[in-house]
């Protein structure tokens, strides 16, 4: 049996908190806590709760449905369901590869 160990991510889903020190995005019940809020970069992009974005996270720790990071970037994503489809294809084209 083979064992990934993941440091880095792209995440994306709802903003569903936003905080100085914390941001939490949701994708159908998968949430990412991202723990350095305040000091992200995020360019004129700035998260407020209801909008879509994706993320490039450093893994801390994950518990269940839960993931703990600290971010690298945030971005707003104004077509979430074409971030998802193109997520969805690079998993597969790397599976086929792997």
């Amino acid at each position: 049996m083979k064992k990934k160990i993941f440091s880095q991510a792209l995440v994306g889903g709802k903003v569903i908190s936003v905080k100085e020190d914390q941001l939490i995005l949701d994708e159908a019940g998968f949430k990412c806590k991202i723990k350095n809020n305040d000091s992200l970069f995020k360019g004129r992009f700035n998260p407020v709760r209801g909008s879509y974005c994706v993320a490039v996270i450093k893994i801390a720790n994950c518990m269940g449905k839960m993931v703990i990071a600290n971010g690298v970037k945030v971005m707003e994503c104004h077509n979430f369901q074409e971030f998802q489809n193109y997520r969805k294809e690079a998993h597969e084209t790397a599976e086929f590869f792997s």
